[in-house]
């Protein structure tokens, strides 16, 4: 939860497009946490880590060679 999209991204080296598809555009200059943005959605951290999973492996699926 304390991870940023931006951290999330550069950690399982994905693109940002990636992590805005879950969860939207964020301005550029905010750096709000994965609990953060859940909270402002309504939903459970582990839901959105969830779709972040999700989404993550279905880039790499994608991509893969």
């Amino acid at each position: 939860g304390w991870m940023t999209p931006r951290y999330v991204a550069h950690s399982w080296r994905v693109p940002r497009e990636v992590m805005q598809d879950v969860i939207g555009p964020l301005p550029e200059d905010t750096r709000p946490t994965l609990e953060a943005i859940a909270e402002d959605q309504g939903i459970q951290l582990n839901s959105l880590i969830e779709q972040v999973d999700a989404a993550i492996a279905a880039h790499r699926e994608a991509t893969a060679e």
